[in-house]
């Protein structure tokens, strides 16, 4: 049973005693606080490369590393120390000790023990250090010698260099502190925090179950502690039968001087933290010399490398996790303590009150206290008064019924008017009814009265008190107690009435809220352009970085361990990307994205079958970059068919099947266009190719990691990705050739031979381990992305097209990707609204050609016509697109759609308006002009028709420059990059206008030569002249 009760004990002292380690300069401000690098050492680079560790000296057994000392290994009969080379001097120290014990058995043996002692110890039977030492030793025994069953255990002993350890007995009745826990074979590190201040030496445990830094808990404390002034600092380690790996990861060591004294020796301080400075430079300096002969003589050494320390294995990974949840109950088992002890100590208060009573009752000789009245007759008040209330407001409304009735009989009456000159009188109908009513609710009135003041004179009486004087049974307090909780009740309700019309009006400002939190982002909109490129998924991310610092070799370096290893993960990048299509991971090549992959399928097929075949087919609606491909070729002397699309973007397999023929060698179409989603019939497409012995490509950048894709089931010869479109970073893509039957293509980039000498070049390792990555995360989150963005895709649609009229979906309502949206608003120009809309990424065709002001091609392709084409607007939903972002967007849209087209109806009409000024002014040059012209025919001599006629052609100017003035307004204001006409009216009078002024300047020419030459003038000019 006391074994029982003790196990017990630890298990409730592990869970609950938890402290938060405070450091003693924190709690006493006159200590100072010195780090002692000279008696400290942890890793990395804790030892040299001569295996020796600054400032320490080790032996026996121990070994040391670049990350920890190995005091003994899991080796029988094995012992090993480590001593600092320096003492320590201080009246107050902290030691932080990081250590690891581990072993296959469950027990193990013998254990390790951490020093400070007044000389540097020497190998003996003390865990592996030797007898009658004079200081302090902190021993981690894990082997139960004397059979009590009370190990592990961590035990203090201090020694004045006469005491002999009791080994046989665990030193049971030498060590003056203790605590039972087990530290061997823990998932992390356990720390031990050894503090000696004020002569109390303290001992704090972190066993190593959380990664928590802080979580310490007590282990012991002794008192009075009389310990050397100076001292070594070590730790040894000892086995026996049984054997457990002893290591020791960090040894810190921290003083603490006092501030007076401090203060006296400053001057030496800083003398010595000068040497300390040059002694470091030197180290230095000397240190960077011997690294960089090492360099220079051994230009082929490299660290060893071990694989398996960089991925967590999948046991790992669930022994984490169940850690963590120990962890997690571990802390809620501390919280539910706490709160259970400050119940326990309610409970006391509560009895010692309840004691306190009773003896008053005893001594008064009643049950209960002259000045406090019993519960009972208290709740029986309360309802009383409760009826009372209710009572009064149910009376307050009947008597509000009957002034109403009162009034309306009043006003009756008054409402009398005489009939002739006698005295009789025409009285309203007054309905007898009211008036018994009235009778009625007045006798009830005067009934309950009596009732109530019967029953607040025989039930609501005060009982009298059994003991003591007659004084009330309600007190003073409990009077004003019950009046202050009705008041509570009543303002409680009304709090609750409130608060519910406040959540209303919340709730109708929550959706407010978010758009306008998405409104508050300045320069970063929402991200609707995922045909144009994707954000990089954060595990893509994680498995690049490494690749991006320290495993930085040349994949084609075979000769070291640094090239085998970007080889090794090129590969595994290039069976994930394999696995999503399908293929074999030899089928595919890596390139720098979708346009090179198309480029070398497209030109590399074509030219190496040239001898034998010299046609290709491709759609009118492809990428850019495989339609300047097929240009190429036809510079070559190639045959090229652009096959044309039906009106919903799909192409016509009959037309495909008649344009394919023997000399045919490639047929190229884009699995999902990048501007109207539409999904071509690729497996029909791959089976007819394949009958008529025709390869097939295809370029399915945008449907990769989308939609389900299988090169085999589809008859797919050549598949172009690219690695941005999928999540993965920008610059890498892939090309699948397939092996069987084979592909045979012309590089057309030569070098090195890399990637099966198709793609000469480097391979860049961090991005092609990223697009692995990112096709395999897609196809984990195919299943639910298709899903998803299938939601998102009919909710964008759904909310545009059913507030807004004339909107056009563009391309095949069914056979397409859901996550491109391309719309046309009628009536709207599409640059408009995308300026209008910048708050949210979006686009008007593709990124390649989105700086063009032509209409997009596709759309041409499709049938649609230039005004159409130029209101089209795509929505790339992605991954990471969410449902407030797709609300936000129909909001944003359908405003800006209503108000560009009430913009352009107002544009109309002013524009019209302008029309009619300007056939009003062509008018009046029309006859201004033709006045001028009559003129001169009648001008003999007179000055004042010259000057009319001068004027005229002023003012004629001036509108001339009136009407330019408003044609430029038009174009400026509408957009129309000068596609503004004259209407027909002011057609026919300018064309009148510049007839008249035709023959106005040949009259004026003539009457000018007949002045200079008068005999000329003839007799059809006499009377005519300037």
């Amino acid at each position: 049973m006391t074994k029982f009760f003790q196990f017990i004990l630890t298990i409730y002292s592990s869970i609950v005693v938890i402290y938060a380690y405070t450091d003693p300069s924190e709690l006493n401000p006159q200590l100072v606080k010195r780090f002692e690098y000279k008696l400290s050492f942890k890793g990395p680079h804790l030892a040299f490369k001569d295996g020796t560790v600054p400032f320490w000296t080790f032996g026996g057994s121990a070994i040391a590393s670049d990350e920890q000392v190995r005091v003994t290994p899991s080796i029988r009969s094995q012992k090993g120390w480590i001593w600092s080379k320096n003492t320590m001097t201080a009246d107050n120290w902290l030691l932080d000790v990081k250590l690891r014990v581990t072993g296959r058995g469950r027990v193990g043996a013998d254990g390790m023990a951490i020093w400070f002692t007044e000389k540097a110890g020497v190998e003996g039977p003390v865990f592996g250090s030797n007898d009658l030492w004079k200081g302090v030793g902190v021993f981690l025994d894990s082997f139960d010698n004397d059979a009590l069953q009370n190990n592990p255990i961590i035990a203090v002993m201090v020694n004045d260099g006469t005491k002999t350890y009791d080994h046989q007995h665990d030193g049971s009745g030498q060590i003056q502190g203790s605590c039972i826990r087990d530290f061997r074979n823990k998932p992390f590190p356990i720390r031990l925090k050894i503090e000696y201040v004020n002569q109390g030496l303290t001992i704090y445990l972190n066993n190593g179950i959380t990664q928590d830094d802080n979580a310490f808990e007590y282990c012991t404390r002794i008192d009075g502690v009389q310990l050397p002034k100076t001292g070594y600092l070590g730790v040894t380690a000892a086995t026996g039968g049984l054997a457990d790996d002893h290591d020791v990861l960090e040894f810190m060591t921290t003083t603490y001087s006092d501030k007076q004294a401090l203060a006296q020796n400053q001057a030496a301080t800083d003398e010595q933290a000068k040497k300390y400075k040059e002694e470091y430079e030197k180290y230095e300096q000397e240190l960077k010399k011997q690294q960089d002969d090492y360099k220079k003589e051994h230009p082929d050494m490299t660290t060893p490398y071990n694989e398996k320390n960089l991925y967590e294995s999948e046991y790992d990974r669930e022994f984490r996790t169940i850690l963590e949840g120990q962890d997690q109950i571990r802390s809620s088992l501390t919280s539910i303590d706490k709160k259970m002890l400050e119940l326990l100590g309610r409970v006391e208060r509560l009895a010692v009150t309840t004691g306190t009573q009773q003896q008053i009752v005893g001594q008064g000789g009643s049950g209960v206290p002259a000045d406090v009245a019993r519960i009972q007759d208290v709740n029986r008040v309360i309802n009383s008064n409760t009826d009372m209330t209710r009572t009064i407001q149910s009376y307050a409304q009947v008597l509000t019924d009957l002034q109403q009735k009162v009034n309306h009989i009043q006003t009756s009456i008054n409402n009398q008017r005489p009939i002739g000159t006698g005295q009789q009188v025409v009285t309203p109908n007054i309905d007898g009814t009211v008036v018994n009513e009235i009778r009625e609710l007045v006798r009830m009135i005067k009934s309950e009265t009596n009732t109530l003041l019967h029953k607040s004179s025989t039930q609501v009486t005060c009982p009298t008190v059994t003991g003591g004087n007659n004084s009330s049974c309600v007190g003073t307090f409990t009077f004003i107690g019950a009046i202050i909780i009705q008041i509570v009740v009543l303002v409680g309700s009304e709090a609750n009435s409130a608060s519910k019309e406040q959540q209303e009006i919340d709730e109708k400002k929550i959706k407010q809220q978010k758009y306008q939190e998405l409104e508050k982002l300045e320069f970063r909109p929402l991200y609707l352009d995922a045909q144009a490129t994707t954000p990089m998924d954060p595990r893509v991310l994680d498995q690049m970085l490494p690749y991006m610092t320290h495993l930085y070799g040349n994949p084609h370096s075979r000769t070291h361990a640094f090239g085998w290893e970007s080889e090794k993960a090129i590969e595994t990048a290039r069976e994930k990307v394999a696995k999503l299509i399908n293929a074999d991971p030899k089928e595919v090549v890596f390139t720098s994205g979708a346009t090179e992959s198309n480029n070398i399928a497209v030109k590399g097929v074509a030219r190496f079958y040239k001898e034998k075949k010299k046609h290709v087919v491709t759609t009118q609606t492809e990428h850019k970059c495989v339609l300047d491909s097929m240009r190429v070729l036809e510079s070559e002397g190639f045959k090229v068919t652009y096959l044309p699309v039906k009106k919903n973007g799909l192409i016509d397999l009959k037309e495909l099947d008649s344009v394919l023929t023997p000399d045919t060698s490639l047929c190229s179409v884009m699995m999902v266009n990048n501007e109207i989603g539409v999904r071509q019939p690729i497996k029909e497409i791959g089976k007819l190719c394949r009958s008529k012995k025709v390869f097939f490509h295809t370029d399915a950048a945008q449907s990769v990691g989308k939609i389900p894709i299988d090169v085999n089931e589809m008859n797919i010869d050549l598949l172009s990705i690219s690695g941005h479109k999928i999540y993965g970073p920008k610059g890498v893509g892939a090309l699948y050739i397939r092996r069987r039957p084979r592909v045979r293509l012309d590089p057309i980039q030569t070098g090195g031979g890399q990637e099966r000498n198709i793609r000469s070049g480097t391979v860049p390792t961090p991005l092609v381990v990223g697009l692995g990555a990112a096709c395999q995360v897609s196809q984990q989150e195919l299943a639910n992305d298709e899903k998803r963005i299938a939601q998102l895709s009919k909710r964008l649609i759904d909310g545009i097209t059913q507030r807004c009229t004339n909107v056009i979906l563009n391309g095949d309502p069914e056979s397409r990707y859901p996550g491109c949206v391309n719309l046309s608003f009628a009536y709207i120009e599409g640059e408009s609204l995308l300026m209008a809309l910048k708050d949210i990424a979006l686009s008007s065709g593709s990124a390649c050609t989105s700086a063009s002001l032509e209409p997009s091609y596709v759309l041409r392709a499709i049938g649609a016509d230039d005004d159409l084409a130029h209101s089209s607007i795509r929505f790339g939903i992605g991954r990471f697109t969410t449902e407030a972002e797709v609300d936000y967007t129909i909001e944003k849209t359908v405003e800006h759609v209503k108000r560009l087209r009430e913009m352009r109806t107002k544009m109309s009409d002013a524009i019209c308006q302008l029309m009619d000024d300007i056939e009003g002014l062509c008018k009046r040059c029309y006859h201004l002009q033709k006045s001028n012209n009559d003129m001169y025919d009648y001008i003999k001599e007179d000055q004042q028709l010259q000057e009319y006629i001068d004027e005229n052609e002023k003012i004629i100017e001036k509108y001339h420059q009136k009407i330019n003035e408003i044609f430029q307004l038009i174009k400026d204001n509408n957009n129309q990059q000068g596609e503004i006409h004259w209407s027909p009216i002011a057609i026919d009078y300018k064309k009148k206008e510049e007839e008249e002024k035709r023959l106005c300047d040949e009259k004026k020419k003539k009457l000018i030569e007949h002045s200079t030459n008068p005999e000329q003038v003839t007799s059809d000019d006499k009377g005519v002249y300037l």
